[in-house]
């Protein structure tokens, strides 16, 4: 070894041994908000299904996006776990690594919005070893291994005023995960979505992704099992559930991709009196008709309205703008993207 080459070697032993004694800490947040780390949001590690559908993987590979690469092994995790892990990195939030967490299942289920019997308790620690029991292996577009272990780690049990309780530990690669970014939810619109595990998981998708993204991309990341059709007509049931709940409105564009709807400004009171509603029925205002392009966009108002004007219940509606709003919402799910 060459004079070059001796000191190259000690610079990269150096450089280890700083990194080996860096001690990371989690990430802070607000109260009221739940975070998940960006690599985690990154793939589809947390899927949009029913606890009772998820199965047992072995080294599957997962969906992901901008390049990472994700092996998984362990029971499939659903959005019930997410709220769980997310419950979890509500407790260690600004906590170096290696410091223990108590878990007490009674107040942590009320935490995380979910009842508290006995049967509520067991199922609960059954989920959390699902999650402890998991062997995640996440590759950077670089090639660095951003995270690889257990999502949670879970140190000792314990027993508190008689209520049977544990240790979690903060991971140290979960405390330097959040270093590539997180993204956060308001936790409020998340309980309105409860059960509604597909909302759930955009919910948790857009908080860190909110570019134009393919359908098909959609179905593989939630790793739904219905077929695509199905697919996107659930897609756009639960797009308007994230609307109704205030997360934002997306809709899906004329090819069969999902778009952030961004608000067009204003018209001035003497411009928008100058629109004009088209289609078969007068009474229909150029309000109505603006309202239907903001909330729809990419559907054809004209076809609606043609639609609406075909169907008998039209012509006895008393307040015509509300009735044909009405019609355009139900209309919207199962007009052709």
């Amino acid at each position: 070894m060459n004079v070059v080459e001796r000191l190259q070697a000690q610079a990269d032993g150096a450089a280890l041994d700083a990194q080996r004694a860096q001690v990371y800490q989690l990430a802070f947040w607000p109260d009221h908000q739940r975070a998940m780390p960006m690599d985690f949001l990154a793939c589809a590690l947390f899927a949009a299904v029913h606890p009772k559908d998820a199965r047992n993987l072995r080294g599957a590979e997962l969906a992901c996006i901008d390049g990472y690469r994700v092996t998984f092994t362990g029971k499939m995790l659903t959005q019930v776990h997410a709220d769980i892990v997310m419950g979890a990195l509500q407790l260690m939030r600004g906590l170096p690594e290696g410091s223990p967490v108590l878990v007490r299942p009674r107040s942590f289920l009320r935490s995380i919005g979910r009842h508290t019997g006995k049967t509520d308790r067991d199922s609960f620690r059954q989920l959390i070893d699902d999650i402890i029991a998991t062997a995640v292996r996440i590759t950077a577009p670089d090639g660095q291994v951003s995270y690889s272990g257990s999502i949670l780690t879970r140190s000792k049990d314990a027993s508190v005023g008689g209520d049977q309780a544990f240790l979690l530990e903060v991971n140290r690669d979960l405390a330097r995960v959040f270093l590539n970014g997180f993204g956060t939810v308001d936790w409020n619109q998340r309980k309105a979505l409860l059960k509604k595990p597909l909302a759930q998981w955009l919910q948790l998708y857009t908080s860190r992704f909110a570019e134009p993204v393919p359908v098909a991309e959609l179905h593989k990341l939630a790793r739904s099992a219905a077929p695509l059709r199905s697919f996107r007509r659930q897609l756009k049931l639960a797009l308007l559930e994230l609307e109704r709940v205030g997360v934002g409105r997306f809709f899906i564009d004329a090819g069969d991709v999902m778009r952030l709807h961004v608000q067009p400004p204003a018209l001035p009171p003497a411009a928008a009196s100058q629109v004009e509603p088209r289609g078969c029925d007068a009474r229909i205002s150029a309000a109505a008709q603006a309202q239907f392009t903001q909330r729809y966009p990419g559907a054809s108002f004209e076809a609606c309205l043609a639609d609406w004007s075909a169907w008998s219940g039209s012509k006895r509606a008393r307040n015509p703008d509300a009735a044909f709003l009405g019609f355009a919402k139900k209309w919207a799910l199962n007009a052709p993207s």
